[in-house]
């Protein structure tokens, strides 16, 4: 049984950075939804950098992936990026081999706060 998905979402700054943190297993449905309909708020709010913490997500299928996917287009559409941070190795890898590392901004190294 997959774990459920946490969000911990702050506001937006006066830098337009919005910060979601996410532990449990990322997967298609809700909440992964929600963190997208989140993200697409948060643009359409003004904000242009958005950071997703992955470091306590334990598991991601294809569905998280295209929920990432949909909240990176969201973002990029609206003039921004979207830069995950707290990847473990295992996904680095797998985001490598499936050709996103050109598509996100990933970083491996612990979040920046």
């Amino acid at each position: 049984m997959w774990a459920h998905l946490e969000i911990d979402r702050t506001e937006p700054d006066e830098n337009g950075r919005a910060h979601y943190r996410l532990s449990g297993s990322l997967s298609y449905g809700d909440p992964g939804a929600r963190f997208v309909a989140e993200v697409k708020k948060d643009v359409d709010a003004g904000a242009r950098t958005v950071i997703v913490d992955v470091e306590k997500v334990d598991r991601i299928d294809s569905g998280g992936i295209g929920l990432l996917c949909a909240a990176h287009s969201s973002v990029r559409n609206g003039g921004g990026v979207l830069r995950i941070e707290g990847l473990s190795p295992r996904y680095h890898k797998l985001f490598k081999t499936v050709g996103l590392s050109d598509v996100f901004d990933l970083r491996s190294e612990p979040p920046t706060g």
